[in-house]
């Protein structure tokens, strides 16, 4: 079995989207440096009225990839990286999500493989250990853990 990294599911929401490419320009950048490799984004659009469209990369048309702008467009450039050997979400969360955003707002589902850390993975499970717990933490989190730790070392002192 060729060594993996962890498989990471992003869902991102565009409240109000004003799409420039820097995102697929990061996913990008990413994936050529092999930090990341992108295996699976799902994009889904609500218009005015709260139509859902919702289209896997590799079903996106030239045509379409125009209409619903940047972020989707450019993700079809990056069709090379997009493997199907990994499980998205499944169609009925993929629809939640669609139905909790609102109106004239955008979402999308991107899955990326941490590729960096397939070596260390292996690494561990050769040595007979494994994942007990896994999470990321935001820069918000950070900032709060930070200012928790601040405060009770002025506490202390």
């Amino acid at each position: 079995m060729p060594e993996i990294g962890p498989v990471h599911i992003l869902v991102l929401v565009f409240p109000e989207p004003h799409f420039t490419g820097r995102i697929v320009e990061e996913l990008r950048k990413l994936n050529a440096s092999n930090t990341v490799r992108v295996v699976d984004a799902v994009f889904l659009e609500k218009d005015a009225d709260g139509n859902i469209a919702a289209l896997e990369v590799d079903e996106l048309t030239d045509e379409e990839a125009d209409t619903l702008g940047d972020l989707a467009g450019a993700l079809v450039g990056l069709g090379e990286a997009v493997a199907n050997a990994a499980v998205m979400p499944s169609e009925d969360d993929i629809w939640d999500l669609a139905e909790d955003i609102p109106a004239g707002s955008a979402a999308a589902i991107v899955m990326l493989e941490h590729t960096w850390a397939a070596g260390l993975a292996a690494a561990v499970a050769d040595a007979g250990g494994e994942l007990v717990e896994d999470e990321i933490l935001s820069p918000s989190d950070l900032e709060e853990i930070g200012a928790e730790f601040a405060a009770a070392v002025i506490a202390r002192t």
